[in-house]
């Protein structure tokens, strides 16, 4: 192992050849025993080497010994090979919580820990186990040929930068150039007339305003009551906030208010509000709400509707 220059001579790696060696003979067993390379995989592809997978690189192993064997070996690698370093602490920290993102350092770990884990391990294996029972495999099946070729495609393909270049220049030009097929086109009458009779009847507004809008504002309280550092963050985003006089001015233009009237059965007027905003606050209800009794001509109230006020034939 000293001869691929990956690891340095310390007390960690006396420990993990006399861990190999006293392993040779450990024969496989269900659910308690995991296969290791000795000199790891990781390696052979930090020198660019075909890995070694013959049986003479590796080794059956108690789980709870698999994780101190990659133990021994980060402690054991060369801190200079970052690369290998990497990849190794990913391996042991998979090993012990299955999160290659665990922010416990390795040298935070005591060895008489790793023992607790072969228990762990042999009934979540079991159990794993009497839940695939009765289901077949997905390549169940398959003829060999067949097997071996979705096999070879599944595995992810590493391009070179000079092809992965050529890819992203030859997909600009294609959108350079390239038109939709819709863009410009006329449609005829009959064509509007399909498409027109093909949306009729679709409801694309919530049953029941009303509680949509409850709900919706049910999980906005929440949400803003499990994030108090945003509402912070917001108000103070507001307060450093200008809006210039012409900013406002173009706000105003672009606003067109529709004045909003409540009436009862016989087409009185009971009252005026300047907009559907003014509505919705009155009610305290969502300006969709607010629209969608409109529309559908809803009472507000009892004998009451709501109505834009330059409609003037309001129908009962």
């Amino acid at each position: 192992m000293l001869g691929l220059g990956c690891f340095v001579d310390n007390e960690y790696l006396d420990l993990y050849c006399s861990l190999i060696n006293d392993n040779r003979a450990t024969k496989r067993e269900k659910f308690k025993t995991q296969s290791h390379h000795i000199i790891p995989k990781c390696c052979f592809s930090c020198l660019k080497l075909p890995i070694d997978d013959s049986s003479e690189n590796k080794v059956n192993l108690l789980y709870s010994k698999h994780i101190l064997a990659h133990y021994y070996l980060c402690l054991c690698s060369d801190s200079t090979n970052k690369q290998l370093k990497y990849k190794l602490e990913n391996s042991f920290l998979h090993l012990v919580s299955g999160d290659a993102n665990n922010k416990k350092r390795i040298e935070n770990y005591e060895v008489d820990e790793f023992e607790q884990f072969q228990e762990i391990y042999e009934e979540w294996k079991s159990l794993n186990s009497s839940l695939k029972l009765g289901k077949s495999s997905w390549n169940k099946g398959l003829t060999k040929s067949t097997d071996a070729r979705v096999a070879k495609y599944s595995k992810p393909r590493n391009f070179s930068k000079e092809h992965n270049k050529n890819l992203s220049k030859a997909i600009k030009e294609y959108f350079k150039t390239h038109v939709a097929p819709a863009k410009g086109r006329k449609l005829s009458d009959e064509a509007k007339r399909k498409l027109s009779e093909a949306h009729k009847g679709k409801y694309y507004m919530p049953k029941d305003p009303e509680a949509h809008s409850k709900k919706m504002s049910e999980n906005s309280k929440r949400y803003w009551e499990t994030h108090p550092e945003r509402i912070k963050a917001l108000i103070e985003y507001n307060k450093s906030r200008v809006i210039s006089e012409e900013t406002r001015r173009k706000i105003a233009l672009g606003q067109k208010r529709q004045e909003v009237v409540m009436i009862d059965d016989d087409g009185n007027v009971i009252h005026n509000f300047i907009s559907i905003k003014d509505a919705a606050r009155y009610f305290n209800i969502t300006n969709c709400a607010v629209s969608w009794r409109i529309k559908k001509r809803k009472e507000i109230e009892p004998g009451r509707y709501l109505a834009f006020k330059q409609d003037t034939d309001v129908r009962k």
